[in-house]
């Protein structure tokens, strides 16, 4: 029973990585990407979790929203 775990936790890493892969191909070069991307210390992968996260930067009418938001 453990062995099999194992394997499903393994299999389902995988998976998660092949994922995580798809949604970076595919949001890499959106314009609020490549803005936070200039910022010191934030690769894509955290750009786009931040875009996804936020959604429409629009919806926050100030950037002190936009912090208290996260």
């Amino acid at each position: 029973m453990i062995s099999e775990t194992a394997q499903e936790i393994l299999h389902k890493k995988e998976r998660i990585k092949k994922l995580e892969t798809r949604i970076i191909q595919k949001y890499k070069d959106d314009p609020q990407v490549k803005i936070l991307k200039s910022i010191k210390g934030i690769g894509v992968s955290s750009a786009v979790s931040i875009v996804l996260e936020i959604e429409d930067v629009r919806r926050f009418p100030s950037a002190k929203k936009l912090c208290a938001f996260f």
